[in-house]
């Protein structure tokens, strides 16, 4: 049995986390799990930036420790998934997403998507708008000539 420092309550010791760093490292923390998370969400709340970036940093290191299982991972999910990887597809191509942007830029060039610049992705999503409105006046001048001949 343990006492929690914070709401004071005796518990059992598996209600305790166990430190993973630092001097005390293998040793019980000193609040319970339950007052643990009440404290973690408390200093999300308060220092939302500061988690944000934690949670980027963590989720980046976790992509390169694990890229060849997500990878896997991912390509297994769009083999069994056609429809959805299509809709994920038209939406990207339909809103100019950032990933389909930087996919066009590669597909018929030597650049890597990491070696592309936000500048540049935005010039080439403006690009793709205004081919998009020139297709619509044309195609609108068609079906005016179309109707005048027919």
């Amino acid at each position: 049995m343990k006492q929690c420092s914070k709401c004071k309550e005796w518990k059992e010791e598996s209600e305790f986390y166990i430190r993973k760093i630092g001097k005390n490292k293998g040793k019980l923390c000193s609040i319970c799990k339950i007052c643990f998370k009440e404290f973690s969400e408390e200093q999300k709340k308060n220092n939302p930036e500061k988690y944000k970036q934690e949670k980027k940093i963590r989720d980046n290191f976790n992509y390169i420790k694990n890229k060849r299982k997500i990878k896997k991972r991912v390509l297994e999910w769009a083999k069994n998934n056609p429809d959805k990887v299509a809709k994920y597809q038209r939406n990207g191509r339909e809103k100019l997403i950032g990933s389909y942007v930087k996919g066009r830029l590669c597909c018929r060039s030597i650049l890597k998507a990491s070696d592309i610049s936000l500048e540049l992705v935005e010039l080439k999503r403006e690009h793709i708008k205004l081919g998009r409105l020139l297709k619509g006046i044309r195609d609108e001048n068609d079906e005016r000539s179309k109707r005048k001949i027919g």
